[in-house]
């Protein structure tokens, strides 16, 4: 941005001498004009340097409607080439000057306009150029960021680096002392992005902060759809995966390409895994007549179900977000009644990643299990298996995992966040706290664990506090008590 006081430095007004107005030496330049019209109001523009022989000031009754109009469009200031027409600038236009804070400079009578207008021109036409090659590096920037960064957040944060300015993104009823803008994407039709530049080390017009500030926007919404095309592809091809390792069918080459339906899985919702086993003694005739009544049962709370031949168990997969383990229950009950043998082990919610990884761990549970009722892992796992386990690894698993996290804050969120199987809605609502106080605090043990909260890590970060539970006082020390 191009200031009236920088003007001043250019070769062709070195000669030049502030009058009057000197408070106004910051207003900003656009361009420069010759104006000899005493009517100015047609004239004016924002941002514009008026150059003038002082023809039109012989005038006194003109002076309060030129600086008027002057003051009201936002001109720069008034350049008067002295010698023809006035001697001096007259003191009325001085005092006017000076209440107005409109930079009144006097020019010698030999200097042509036109070099003043070509300098300041030029300057700004090299201005331009430079300001929006560097708008057009940072464009090409913020879209490579687009598609490196691995989250949200990731991506803001490289905004902020590229642009050097406070980039965030915040719901649309917070008021930001910077430029906000739309992001054109459903997934954050409540929010806005606010960008507010560093003037203490850079400083470019409003239509250059405008144009980048979309473009961040824009990007973002980009990022946003890229990202649901990858989670779509993700949620496919692990759907059809798990559908067929609990067909028999594990050979990750086989289903490419492959047509087969892979159900209702969602990546975004956690599932209750459960697995029904038979009893050897059961002739095959008996076997299909015990699947028919499972099936029966439990179609009407619409799960997944399929036998899995090989270790003579069904395996049935439900929605936790639309079905409860009380009519997990009630289901399970209804087969039992028919049939006692039966023995049925249920996990903890856990994501679509992880049906088939929590399907062995359950097979593994099989033998702690009692017929007749539907067990949750928990159960079994505390404390008859967790109490056995080695207490030299499970003490580093504590020192890796509960003992990184000291803040109390941030030690509840966790435990929160275990207990609700990572479900924002629910845990939002137990803690009382903003989504993106959340957000924070889930990012803060992040980088406290040193790697993300996945599943695999959650399952640690319980088996560690369940083990440290049946410790009771041996442990009454450590920060997770």
């Amino acid at each position: 941005m191009l200031t009236v006081e920088q003007c001043l430095h250019f070769d062709v007004l070195q000669k030049a001498q502030v009058i009057a107005g000197s408070h106004g030496l910051g207003r900003p330049v656009q361009f420069a004009h010759v104006i000899e019209e005493p009517d100015i109001e047609s004239w004016i523009r924002p941002g514009l340097a008026i150059l003038t022989t002082g023809h039109p000031f012989r005038d006194d009754s003109i002076h309060e409607t030129w600086f008027r109009e002057l003051n009201t469009h936002g001109a720069a200031c008034v350049m008067v080439a002295c010698g023809r027409y006035l001697a001096t600038i007259p003191p009325p236009m001085i005092a006017l000057a000076d209440d107005y804070a409109i930079p009144v400079i006097q020019l010698p009578w030999d200097v042509p306009f036109v070099n003043i207008t070509a300098a300041i021109h030029q300057y700004l036409v090299n201005e331009h150029v430079k300001d929006w090659t560097r708008l057009t590096q940072w464009q090409t920037q913020l879209t490579h960021a687009a598609l490196t960064a691995r989250s949200l957040d990731e991506l803001v944060h490289k905004f902020s680096l590229i642009t050097r300015g406070l980039v965030r993104i915040v719901p649309r009823s917070v008021k930001t002392t910077g430029p906000s803008f739309i992001i054109p994407q459903d997934d954050l039709s409540d929010m806005k992005l606010s960008f507010q530049m560093d003037t203490k080390t850079l400083a470019y017009s409003d239509q250059f902060t405008d144009q980048l500030g979309r473009h961040m926007a824009t990007v973002t919404g980009l990022f946003l759809l890229r990202d649901q095309v990858y989670r779509q592809r993700q949620r496919d091809a692990r759907s059809r995966f798990i559908a067929q390792f609990l067909r028999g069918q594990s050979s990750w080459p086989s289903i490419i390409g492959d047509d087969i339906d892979p159900g209702s899985f969602d990546l975004e919702h956690q599932y209750f895994v459960i697995v029904l086993s038979l009893d050897d003694k059961l002739t095959d005739s008996k076997i299909s007549h015990v699947n028919e009544r499972i099936w029966t049962a439990f179609e009407k709370i619409h799960g997944f179900l399929t036998p899995v031949p090989m270790h003579n168990t069904v395996v049935a997969v439900f929605d936790s977000h639309h079905t409860s383990e009380t009519a997990i229950h009630t289901q399970f009950e209804t087969v039992t009644t028919k049939i006692p043998q039966l023995i049925g082990i249920m996990s903890e919610p856990v994501d679509v990643t992880d049906i088939a990884t929590t399907y062995q761990h359950l097979l593994r549970l099989l033998t702690h299990a009692t017929p007749g009722s539907l067990i949750p892992s928990r159960s079994l796992i505390y404390p008859d298996i967790v109490a056995k386990l080695p207490a030299d690894s499970m003490k580093r698993l504590l020192e890796m995992t509960w003992n990184q996290i000291t803040d109390a804050d941030l030690r509840q969120t966790l435990v929160v966040w275990l207990e609700e199987a990572g479900n924002t809605a629910a845990i939002l609502q137990r803690l009382q706290i903003h989504r993106n106080t959340l957000r924070n605090r889930l990012n803060r043990i992040q980088r406290l664990l040193g790697t993300p909260l996945t599943s695999e890590v959650a399952y640690h970060l319980r088996l560690a506090w369940d083990w440290q539970q049946v410790q009771g006082p041996l442990l009454a020390k450590h920060p997770a008590q």
